[in-house]
């Protein structure tokens, strides 16, 4: 993403979407995998299923804090919110 920041043009906006795209679609298929390979048996269904609750419950968090920023917030002042995203891992170790 980072090239995308610094290039112009969409060609580096796609080949980023499609290489996050690669680790997004790992990680939602070999992690269930391999909880279901490591776990218990008898809590090994919860866990999976806990594992994909929290998929989705951050898929809704997410669609209403897009809606609210949307609806509250200027978009001259969408800069602002990206740099807040992105100084809070610096932060917040």
């Amino acid at each position: 993403m980072l090239a995308a920041d610094a290039a112009r043009g969409l060609g580096p906006i796609y080949a980023g979407r499609i290489v996050a795209g690669f680790g997004i679609g790992a990680a939602s298929n070999l992690t269930p995998l391999y909880i279901s390979e490591i776990a218990p048996p008898a809590i090994r269904g919860q866990l999976v299923g806990m594992y994909e609750c929290g998929w989705q419950i951050g898929g809704l968090v997410g669609f209403w804090i897009n809606y609210g920023i949307s609806k509250h917030i200027l978009v001259s002042n969408f800069d602002r919110v990206g740099g807040i995203q992105e100084a809070s891992p610096g932060v917040f170790p």
